[in-house]
């Protein structure tokens, strides 16, 4: 297969531009991971919360009983 001068320098051209995709595709990539991380720290964050409430809400309903028993006596 012979190829031209002008198809060399078209092919070297694709080739550059595609470098440049390679490298911008890696920096997202990066970026994604970063969200990632991100999310999943307020993921945790929001579980302590959610551990947090369900708690007050026990404590809650421990004293509405409480207080129940008492009315009752």
């Amino acid at each position: 297969m012979k190829v031209t001068k002008e198809e060399k320098s078209r092919i070297r051209s694709t080739k550059i531009i595609r470098q440049y995709g390679v490298k911008d595709l890696e920096r997202y990539k990066e970026k994604i991971k970063k969200n990632i991380k991100i999310f999943e720290e307020a993921i945790q964050k929001e579980k302590t919360e959610m551990k947090r409430v369900e708690d007050m809400i026990t404590a809650l309903k421990t004293d509405i009983k409480a207080i129940e028993t008492i009315e009752q006596k």
